[in-house]
């Protein structure tokens, strides 16, 4: 074991530990060789440590099996580059590692911060919870990539791994945020085989309900400028294992572009490439939205066999969406425990925004829940209007799997939808294809280059409920 630094207030105020504190300062800070910094929170307040607090410049490093620091206490706070005009920079390699942390900001208030976490065994893990008494509400661990006009950068390498846990019931989610605010940029890139950033929550009451947890959020540009980038095999995995009930829903979220339908919203873009390289959304009322609310915009690029899975996808929920597909694999599947009535779907510009993907050079899309999965482009029965635009070829493939009558690729639900395959197909056995489908809607559907649909009912200007009625549309 090496040496041991302890940082607290043996009092009743705060824990505060600066590094640079002056607007001409500098400081590098390394730990290794399995020393360990242990910073104890006081009760009912905020702790911070600070890399850079004002407009200075520091740098802190771990370096080494064993070594790193332990957070331990209330609402005890990470903040790399946080002061106007300043700089910070956290490196975590080598097997070093963070434990206990509730919250860490990077880049804020006009300052830029960089973190690095590289090599196998190398950890960041926020695992920490704040109090009411110290936050206002009370919260789950959380990371802001880019605030208050601040420009930040997270980078995960060479099997190192950043993990945000959630197991008990607070009033706040956790999660990451990245270009939060308006003047706000904000990235994080995960890059090779073993690289992880996972956001989980656990179950704290059995069969959900008022009490239980509340599973992760993450927002890609909520209202400024963010960035997902995985490549090389990386993987980003949001799980939430809270239930989510009919009373008391509980969302598993990724935004790219946006927060809320009706919250003004930022850009967003998340690109996927390389074999191996993954984004998983599961769990609890799964969903990843591109380009979600009012000037919402979002882009999501998957290729080279990077595979995206969730619940539901959406492009173009009241805001502007893009997805491009490139020899790339969509699994689409699961249940929404809230609404049942929300079958696992590929949704394509709703609630009045406007959604183009495109699939192509032997993409794959696979949608495969029992109880009902569906393609709905230009709005759905429960998130009306929009525009969707469909673009499929070069071999490429989407298959619908659902029980008799459960799986339905609608061109048109109440809004506009164009799709069109060159050299591709589009399989549900059983299922209903409408095109036009309801009052006021217009649709499109175009085969070209010996393309195939195969499925088990189809109608142009009509639509075919559960029970085998058919109802005029557009």
């Amino acid at each position: 074991m090496g040496s041991q630094w302890r940082v607290e207030n043996t009092g009743s105020g705060a824990t505060n530990l600066n590094l640079a504190t002056h607007r001409i300062a500098t400081a590098n800070v390394e730990v290794r060789n399995g020393g360990r910094i242990s910073f104890h929170g006081g009760a009912n307040v905020y702790s911070s440590f600070a890399v850079s607090p004002n407009a200075g410049r520091a740098t802190l490093s771990l370096t080494g099996a064993g070594s790193g620091i332990d957070f331990s206490g209330d609402a005890t706070l990470l903040r790399v580059g946080t002061g106007s005009g300043g700089s910070g920079a956290l490196r975590v390699q080598a097997g070093a590692d963070i434990q206990g942390l509730w919250y860490m900001g990077v880049g804020r208030n006009g300052s830029s911060g960089n973190v690095l976490v590289d090599g196998t065994g190398s950890q960041l893990r926020l695992n920490g919870t704040a109090s009411a008494a110290a936050n206002d509400n009370s919260a789950l661990s959380a990371m802001e990539i880019g605030r208050n006009g601040g420009n930040g950068q997270v980078t995960v390498s060479g099997g190192g791994r950043i993990v945000i846990e959630g197991s008990s019931a607070r009033t706040n989610r956790g999660g990451i945020g990245i270009g939060r605010d308006i003047t706000s940029t904000g990235a994080l890139n995960i890059r090779g085989t073993g690289s992880e950033v996972r956001l989980q929550t656990a179950s704290v009451l059995p069969g959900g309900g008022a009490g239980e947890s509340l599973n992760p959020v993450m927002n890609v540009g909520r209202e400024g400028n963010g960035v997902l980038d995985i490549s090389g095999g990386g993987a980003l995995r949001m799980i939430g294992n809270a239930i989510s009930t009919p009373g008391f829903a509980r969302d598993t979220t990724l935004n790219i572009g946006g927060l809320s339908d009706t919250a003004t919203s930022g850009r967003g873009v998340a690109t996927l490439s390389g074999a191996g390289s993954l984004l998983s959304v599961t769990g609890g009322d799964a969903c990843i939205r591109v380009g979600r609310g009012p000037g919402g915009m979002g882009e999501l690029t998957v290729s080279n066999q990077a595979t995206v899975e969730t619940t539901i996808l959406t492009i173009g929920r009241a805001g502007q969406g893009s997805l491009l597909v490139d020899n790339g694999n969509l699994l689409i599947g699961g249940r929404f425990g809230s609404n049942s009535a929300v079958p696992a779907n590929l949704g394509i510009g709703n609630l009045g925004g406007t959604g183009v993907a495109t699939l192509r050079n032997q993409t794959v899309v696979t949608l495969a829940t029992a109880e009902g999965a569906g393609v709905f482009l230009g709005g759905t029965g429960l998130t009306p209007g929009g525009t969707g635009v469909l673009n499929v070829s070069g071999g490429s493939s989407i298959t619908i799997n659902a029980d008799p009558g459960k799986a339905r690729f609608v061109v048109g639900w109440d809004g506009t939808g164009i799709a069109s395959f060159d050299n591709s197909t589009l399989t549900m056995a059983g299922g209903r294809l409408s095109v036009a489908s309801q009052p006021g809607s217009s649709g499109i559907l175009r085969l070209a280059n010996n393309s195939t649909v195969t499925t088990g009912w189809a109608g142009v200007g009509l639509y075919q409920l559960p029970d085998g009625s058919v109802t005029e549309g557009g």
